[in-house]
């Protein structure tokens, strides 16, 4: 596989947008960030396991690395945002059978300018929606030769995006303006 496939599963990205903007008014914007439950204030859950947080649920790693195990399964996000917008909704559910695969948890990730993730790598692969970008938002998969990153961009195309992030990777926001990807895990 590689890094990044253009899926030709396409959306009316202004529709996209549109369903984000709304969400983000019954929310009143991006989340706060909350240092002491290490929740950030660029996550917002499109999906979370019933019972839990419809707003925060989706953020972050699975992985509690001090106990050394999973705190939940990417199975376990079932129940969508009740805010999130009818055609997002569709969207997801027509992607996921034209892929043929289940969706776990759904988030849209904001990385704000000039910041960025440091290189990780993740358990699955994941589908990305870009709603937002700049020219200078870019996608990197670190090599193994003397050119230690190849960077990317994707664009806000409407097409959904596979990234394989179990591979060593990072992002950075170089630009001016917010980066938002509408970020879908494998189940």
């Amino acid at each position: 596989m590689n890094f990044i496939t253009k899926t030709d599963f396409k959306v009316d990205l202004e529709q996209m947008r549109s369903d984000l903007d709304a969400l983000l008014n019954v929310h009143d914007g991006w989340p706060k960030e909350d240092f002491v439950r290490k929740m950030s204030g660029n996550q917002l859950s499109a999906k979370h396991r019933l019972n839990e947080d419809i707003w925060l649920d989706g953020q972050g790693n699975l992985w509690d690395p001090v106990k050394e195990e999973f705190i939940a399964t990417e199975a376990d996000f079932t129940e969508y945002n009740p805010h999130l917008g009818s055609y997002t909704v569709q969207a997801l559910k027509d992607l996921e059978t034209h892929e043929g695969v289940k969706f776990g948890r759904i988030r849209y990730m904001r990385l704000e300018p000039k910041k960025g993730l440091s290189i990780h790598k993740d358990f699955d692969a994941r589908y990305h929606f870009v709603l937002h970008t700049n020219d200078n938002a870019l996608f990197g998969e670190v090599t193994n030769s003397n050119v230690k990153a190849v960077c990317y961009h994707l664009p806000a195309d409407g097409h959904a995006y596979k990234v394989d992030t179990t591979r060593e990777h990072f992002v950075y926001n170089g630009g001016w303006e917010d980066r938002i990807h509408l970020v879908i895990n494998i189940a």
